[in-house]
């Protein structure tokens, strides 16, 4: 394997039923927002694929990330004598900020079209996945075919999908691209970076763990912007906001030393210059404030 390519993907899918009602949706309609990568394991004599769906963009990858580390360390997935632990991985990748603070979270890995874990059921999403397994080059074209398949059980339906890269991911044998879209005010801003140096497995395997950072960093410093307004009205006694702050500062902080330390293990180059979305605590007027850099 000299080469690897793939996308983070951000879709909304409405599921529309035209007769009988969908399973679990008495109104006839579901509505699936996911993030959603596709990770094709090849060794130039056979392929795996994995799909990996989460609530949210960085733990999508960083599933994605320790999927390709235990792809590069010891083969294919559906190879293991003793199956891979998908629930132990998911758990391991919670963090603390993510535990206390995002009770929404959610994942679902499929293998080779076959639901492997979840946390949330979803029967719409599994026809969803086997089907895109049959046209694993054109996804649009998965929902045409899911809908055919649909209609073979007797319950006919009309898929309506909107979708948008987040991150994109290709590295060609000697460098890595990396570009992370990101939506705000209306608009898309893009920044890329170049990583050199080290062999393949480890420059995607770490990748994926960064833009995981840099992603998670983006929607920290959101949070943090609007939890400062609140917490500086000296009348504001929400503790509970207080507490949240303070660890999202304290996460944010610990994004940007593991940004540093891949910085310095990997000649990385950013176009354009490295954007700046950590923070540092200082104190003013006696309450937590924390300073945007």
């Amino acid at each position: 394997m000299d080469d690897f390519n793939t996308a983070l993907i951000r879709e909304k899918i409405d599921v529309n039923a035209q007769g009988k009602p969908l399973p679990g949706s008495p109104d006839g309609k579901v509505v699936i927002r996911s993030n959603r990568i596709s990770l094709k394991l090849d060794d130039g004599s056979r392929s795996e694929r994995i799909v990996i769906r989460s609530q949210n963009m960085h733990s999508t990858l960083r599933i994605a990330a320790r999927t390709m580390w235990e792809f590069y360390r010891n083969g294919f997935i559906a190879d293991r004598t003793v199956p891979m632990d998908w629930a132990d991985l998911w758990n391991g990748l919670q963090y603390n900020y993510e535990r206390d603070f995002n009770p929404n979270r959610w994942c679902a890995i499929y293998q080779d079209g076959k639901v492997v874990f979840r946390t949330n059921p979803s029967a719409v999403v599994d026809i969803i996945e086997r089907c895109a397994l049959a046209s694993l080059e054109n996804y649009d074209h998965t929902l045409r075919v899911t809908e055919k398949a649909f209609d073979k059980i007797g319950t006919p339906v009309h898929i309506e999908h909107a979708s948008v890269v987040a991150a994109t991911i290709n590295d060609n044998g000697e460098e890595l691209r990396c570009g992370i879209i990101l939506r705000s005010g209306g608009k898309d801003t893009v920044f890329n970076f170049f990583v050199r140096g080290g062999q393949l497995q480890s420059r995607v395997t770490q990748t994926f763990e960064i833009a995981a950072g840099l992603l998670e960093a983006v929607n920290l410093c959101r949070i943090v912007r609007s939890l400062q307004e609140k917490v500086s009205d000296p009348a504001h006694k929400n503790h509970a906001e207080v507490m949240q702050l303070r660890a999202a500062t304290g996460r944010l902080m610990s994004l940007d030393k593991t940004v540093s330390v891949f910085n310095e293990t990997f000649d990385v180059s950013y176009i354009p210059e490295r954007p700046v979305f950590f923070s540092s605590p200082t104190i003013k007027e006696n309450s937590l404030w924390i300073k945007i850099r």
